[in-house]
């Protein structure tokens, strides 16, 4: 190795090499330097007979800038060795490339649903700022609670009202004082307060309604000391229901002081929606008997009139007071009604509803009211978007391919829910602005529809909300953590069905057997709903023993234990253990072939790939400026302590231009020579190593 260094240099000695090249040559045959450096400086000067040409198609070297780029031989680049000329076989060449096309197809797939993912996750992040921005939920529930707190609908619950005569308390002891001035309206100070009726500062909008719905008698079962003729009144049926006001001998009220009170009038007719009203123990449709209580005397006169002629009574099913409260700092309506239940039993049961809305939603008013709108219209694009993708893939592949896929069933749910919670945008939005030029339209009723449209709106959207987010399981592949879990849960699907149905076999055992044994004296199992909840609830550890041993203290405490047993230490336990052992098998099989390549192990290859051609990057140009600093050292041939123009330019010579930033030899000679003499001296070399070091600063 020394003897050939030694000749090398002898070499460039007798040939017209530059003085600096044999500096250095004399330099390196004494020193040992790194292969890297070494190599570099051979390709300047030359360390052996070969010429450049050959040497560069030998050695990796620095060329153009391409930091990274291996320049060797031909039969090196095409898998043979740089030794011989070896190749490979014909089928194992044919099976590589068929080997590299399958990895490239999978990548492009895996980079698509990347790709898909990263555009659902925008989509979705947009819908839930919409969400956000478009309500005010802690106001409106404090605006909700104080309208609650003023009908005192926590006495009701309490069995404050109970009966008719209860019923009729209530009425006048806080329905009717809701006509009366409060604190704000009596001060005179704020004139807005003096033009209508305030409860703590939420102006009633309208007035109040009270509507009626009844049933017709119905011939009685003949028992024994009943008379046969007379009849009975069953629970409230939109079939039974009485059209026209008869007392319990089938004739019209003697007395009617507002005869308005004692027509029935249509859902249509009152503007009501036609979906009927749950309750509690029944749907109620929107007509009925109505009457309007417009002020406090109003309200005291038609009451005690009603009350005393007997409106309500046993027909009496269902009684509605409807009314409308705005508060104008919060730009909010709330639609309020009370229900109360007249039930066969005789008893009475309030059912009350609140509906908060913001009526006008596009007010133009803030510079949140435009964000909001933006970002609605962009949500509307996506929808859009959406709708042509899914009818592309059907159009390209086939309606039956299509519906085998899972996910395009969950994607079109997503995707009609949209369109009509626009469509109900829409159409609340059109009445809005009648509304609005219409102030007459301010009733009741009206805001009650409006309400409702706003209520089934909101309702839709927390609805999307929920399946746009499970959405995100369809990406699951992502990482291989959620591969095993998508593929554990695809694994169990069918143990998990079977489980089900023994589940349910379970529940509707124990389910009609609560409802038989406890149904009518506990209220957790007065009906077969109310029933399987109850046992649903058991499971994680909500139930009232005590109540239960009540009603039965012998089969109560066996019926609730033999149920935990079999639900909590049988049932949940086998469905871990499904659960579990489908894991085992993801997890073995993941051991014995591998695991499957994810969208997460190409980005963190491309990350490292990337991080790695930054290294090599930065290591070959630290290699490439000691090369330049080397030169610079010996690059004054005459020894005459400057560098003259062609002594520069022989030394910049095969530099990489990006290392000088494209700077020619005379635009560096002009910002460096600072006495435009053509020489460098000492100061100005310093100047142009301080010029030509900036490059590594820009690197990691």
């Amino acid at each position: 190795m020394e003897g050939g260094t030694s000749q090398g240099v002898k070499s460039r000695t007798s040939s017209s090499a530059p003085q600096w090249a044999k500096k250095l040559a004399s330099r390196n045959s004494q020193t040992r330097i790194a292969p890297a450096t070494r190599v570099s400086r051979d390709s300047l000067g030359g360390a052996n007979n070969k010429t450049l040409k050959e040497r560069r198609s030998q050695t990796p070297t620095i060329v153009g800038g391409n930091y990274g780029k291996v320049e060797g031989p031909k039969s090196a680049q095409r898998g043979g060795s740089i030794m011989g000329t070896g190749t490979r076989p014909a089928t194992a060449a044919v099976q590589e490339d068929e080997e590299n096309s399958d990895t490239t197809e999978l990548q492009k797939e895996r980079r698509q649903t990347l790709n898909e993912m990263i555009v659902y996750v925008v989509f979705v992040s947009l819908f839930t700022i919409i969400i956000f921005l478009s309500r005010n939920n802690t106001m409106s529930f404090e605006y909700t609670q104080t309208l609650r707190d003023n009908l005192q609908i926590g006495n009701l619950f309490q069995g404050s009202v109970a009966s008719i005569d209860t019923f009729w308390d209530y009425t006048e002891d806080v329905i009717v004082p809701l006509f009366a001035t409060d604190a704000l309206s009596n001060d005179s100070t704020f004139s807005y307060y003096q033009e209508g009726i305030f409860v703590h500062g939420n102006k009633l909008m309208g007035n109040i309604s009270m509507r009626q719905l009844r049933v017709n008698g119905q011939p009685c079962r003949d028992v024994p000391g009943y008379d046969p003729s007379r009849s009975c009144f069953p629970e409230f049926k939109d079939s039974l229901s009485e059209k026209v006001f008869l007392k319990g001998d089938d004739s019209s009220p003697k007395q009617q002081s507002y005869p308005s009170a004692y027509v029935y009038q249509n859902a249509s007719d009152l503007g009501e929606v036609r979906v009927a009203f749950q309750g509690g123990f029944s749907n109620y449709p929107g007509g009925g008997f109505i009457i309007t209580l417009a002020n406090e005397e109003d309200a005291k006169v038609k009451v005690l009139s009603l009350q005393a002629e007997k409106w309500v009574d046993m027909k009496t099913r269902a009684v509605f007071f409807d009314m409308v409260f705005y508060n104008d700092n919060l730009n909010m309506f709330c639609a309020v009604r009370l229900l109360f239940e007249f039930l066969p039993t005789g008893s009475v049961r309030p059912n009350p509803q609140f509906r908060t809305f913001v009526l006008n939603r596009y007010q133009w008013s803030s510079i949140r009211d435009y964000v909001v709108a933006i970002l609605e219209f962009i949500l509307v694009a996506f929808i859009l978007k959406y709708i042509v993708e899914e009818i592309v893939e059907i159009a390209k592949g086939g309606i039956k391919p299509y519906l085998k896929q899972f996910w395009n069933f969950v994607d079109w749910t997503n995707l009609i829910v949209f369109g009509v919670v626009i469509g109900m945008r829409l159409r609340t939005t059109l009445e809005v602005i009648g509304f609005i030029a219409d102030p007459s339209l301010f009733e009741a009723a009206n805001l009650q529809t409006l309400g409702w449209y706003f209520d089934q709106e909101q309702t839709l959207n927390g609805v999307n909300a929920l399946i746009c987010w499970l959405k995100v399981f369809k990406y699951l592949k992502i990482t291989r953590r959620m591969t095993q879990l998508s593929r554990t849960i695809t694994k169990a699907i069918i143990d998990i069905a079977i489980f089900a149905c023994v589940l349910l076999l379970f529940v509707l055992g124990y389910g009609v057997f609560g409802f038989m044994v406890f149904g009518t004296d506990n209220p957790e199992y007065m009906t077969m709903t109310v029933s399987i909840q109850t046992l649903f609830r058991a499971i994680f550890g909500d139930f009232d023993a005590r109540a239960i041993s009540q009603n039965d203290s012998l089969l109560g405490p066996i019926y609730l234990f033999s149920w935990i047993m079999i639900a909590v230490a049988l049932l949940l336990n086998m469905f871990i253990a499904i659960l579990t052992e489908a894991y085992m098998q993801v997890h073995n099989e993941d051991k014995e072939r591998g695991s499957e390549v994810t969208i997460f192990d190409d980005i963190k290859k491309a990350m490292k790939k990337r991080y790695n051609a930054l290294l090599k990057r930065n290591e070959e140009q630290i290699h490439a400026i000691q090369e330049l600093k080397n030169r610079l050292e010996y690059g004054d041939e005459d020894n005459d302590g400057v560098l003259t123009r062609d002594e520069l330019e022989k030394v910049v010579k095969d530099i990489d231009p990006q290392l000088l930033e494209g700077y020619t030899v005379d635009d560096l000679m002009q910002e460096v020579d600072m006495d435009g003499d053509n020489v460098l001296d000492a100061t100005e070399l310093a100047r142009f190593r301080v010029r030509t070091m900036l490059i590594p600063a820009t690197c990691p």
